[in-house]
């Protein structure tokens, strides 16, 4: 836990065969002394001294014991750097559009899947090409007191070697022979857009295992291609490597017993201090638990679990005739 002024707390426990759990790292800050306690055991013990000393009080352990190259932190940190990815389908998805496109653009393989599922997901696609242009082209005939600036920027630009590709959707005339490409960017729908650019990244995590996090995930999406998006992490044949899915959503259909256990449903809500407390349906008491088969959808929305909106006389007075 963490503000931009400090690390709060900071552990890190290793699970041992048998399930015990070893604590190799704890270290809390001390709000009354304005000090951190630090507890470094294990095999992170020998670095103790110089993981305190080079750890700054904004930083964490794990990143500058990576740096540092301590051998027992760097599986961990290889794991959130490579296989934990974190999106938010809200915002207009450029970088992952970028990364499904210049995969599939060098790798026919990958190219060939994400074309299947493009199909399969019926948005009408029936292929995809690419083209490159120089990234930033788009900067032309900003006001000129940018210039200096602008300047800048392209030059770190050409200097790398940076360039944006295009992707163009390939979709064929109904009973007919010929095709029409329209620019994914500017001629798609945002959920299009979103599925493109989602498809890839999930083929790439369930390829190689991983954990997908995914902020708004029904986002300008049909709710049944989202559904059919997650069965895919819960089927067995299809999700070979384990890989998983942690999304946030607003859409209540997606709270199907036949989809998920009630350990794997979690809902947040505003306690009496305006913090808000997450808690999973298989929190409650066996008096409040959810059912095996229960509605989990209608019952959520009735206020059974609680998370809804408490609404006032603006909203509840009034009544459609």
């Amino acid at each position: 836990s963490a503000r931009a002024e400090r690390v709060h707390d900071e552990w890190l426990k290793v699970c041992r065969s048998g399930g015990r759990l070893v604590s190799w790292l704890e270290r809390r800050f001390d709000a009354d002394s304005g000090e951190t306690d630090w507890h470094i055991r294990g095999p992170l013990k020998k670095d103790a001294d110089l993981l305190r000393e080079k750890t700054r009080e904004n930083g964490l352990l794990l990143s500058r014991g990576a740096e540092l190259n301590t051998a027992p932190l760097n599986d961990l940190f290889l794991w959130f750097r490579n296989k934990l990815g974190v999106y938010d389908l809200s915002e207009r998805p450029f970088v992952l559009v970028q990364e499904t496109a210049k995969r599939a653009s060098q790798n026919d393989g990958f190219r060939g899947r994400v074309v299947k599922v493009l199909q399969d997901a019926d948005v009408g696609i029936q292929g995809i090409d690419f083209s490159e242009r120089p990234l930033l082209g788009e900067l032309d005939g900003l006001p000129e007191e940018l210039s200096d600036i602008v300047t800048a920027i392209r030059k770190v630009v050409s200097d790398k070697g940076l360039t944006h590709l295009s992707v163009a959707t390939v979709h064929r005339l109904r009973d007919s022979e010929k095709s029409v490409s329209f620019d994914l960017e500017t001629d798609e729908s945002k959920g299009t857009q979103r599925f493109f650019a989602l498809g890839g990244r999930v083929l790439e995590v369930m390829e190689k295992g991983g954990t997908l996090i995914l902020d708004e995930i029904d986002c300008s999406m049909h709710p049944l291609l989202v559904r059919k998006l997650i069965e895919l992490f819960q089927s067995p044949a299809a999700n070979a490597k384990g890989a998983q899915l942690v999304f946030a959503t607003h859409d209540s259909t997606l709270m199907d017993s036949a989809l998920f256990r009630r350990d794997q449903v979690w809902l947040t809500e505003k306690n009496s201090a305006g913090a808000t407390e997450l808690f999973s349906l298989y929190d409650f008491d066996s008096a409040r638990r959810p059912r095996l088969g229960e509605a989990l959808a209608k019952n959520y929305l009735a206020g059974r679990y609680g998370g809804v909106p408490s609404f006032g006389p603006t909203f509840e007075d009034y009544e459609i005739k």
